[in-house]
């Protein structure tokens, strides 16, 4: 949610270029409650934007550089012994055999270098792992999708105590309107200007509803 004062249906309003009145009055919600559940699912779908970018990809590419630059200067055999005789630690109490006991504690060391090293090299590879990776087409914007209308149909089912129905699928073999939740939820979508289908909108509400075990009456 953002900040301040809930926007109302004059923000919604001005800032979509819609009047959300309408929409209000087809599904009974009063306006400042519908504002409110928008400026929500906009907030939402705004932030899931700006976490999945291709910028992203870029910043792999340069932690990668550095961390692969980095392992490779840590791992020259001057700066190595360095790093184990910095990570020397004299034992607790004195031993009988002084020369044992260093031999004991270099050897913690060394091994203790060696597994920091492992691990940033794990770390490198996880890095070059993400840069590659490719999702599948569309995932990103489904997901962004997603989250906002996970916000909206918690409005519609917790907030306005509104039964989760889904129906319509133009597959099916007779004629069926789109089920009341289908439509409230694709028409606040449109409403925040994504460009999402109505067949879209079912798709990822039966997948919440299945993630979620909601009920669901078809009609």
């Amino acid at each position: 949610m953002t900040s301040g004062r809930p926007r109302g249906s004059e923000g919604i309003r001005g800032g979509c270029g819609m009047d959300i009145s309408d929409l209000a009055d087809e599904f009974g919600i009063h306006p400042d409650v519908l504002a409110r559940a928008l400026d929500a699912a906009a907030d939402l779908l705004r932030m899931s934007r700006e976490n999945v970018r291709p910028a992203d990809k870029r910043a792999l590419r340069g932690i990668a550089k550095t961390l692969a630059a980095t392992i490779g200067r840590l791992s020259a055999t001057a700066v190595r012994e360095r790093l184990v005789d910095a990570a020397v630690e004299a034992p607790d109490r004195p031993d009988d055999d002084d020369d044992l006991a260093y031999y004991v504690a270099w050897c913690a060391a060394q091994d203790r270098v060696d597994r920091a090293l492992a691990g940033a090299q794990d770390l490198l590879a996880l890095v070059r792992a993400g840069d590659v990776f490719k999702g599948a087409a569309g995932r990103p914007q489904y997901a962004d999708w997603t989250v906002a209308i996970e916000s909206l149909l918690d409005v519609w089912t917790r907030d306005l105590g509104r039964e989760l129905t889904i129906s319509g699928h133009p597959a099916e073999p007779r004629k069926i309107t789109a089920s009341p939740t289908v439509r409230f939820v694709h028409h606040c979508m449109r409403v925040l200007d994504a460009a999402i289908t109505e067949q879209a909108c079912r798709t990822i509400l039966q997948k919440l509803r299945d993630q979620d075990a909601r009920p669901d009456t078809a009609r």
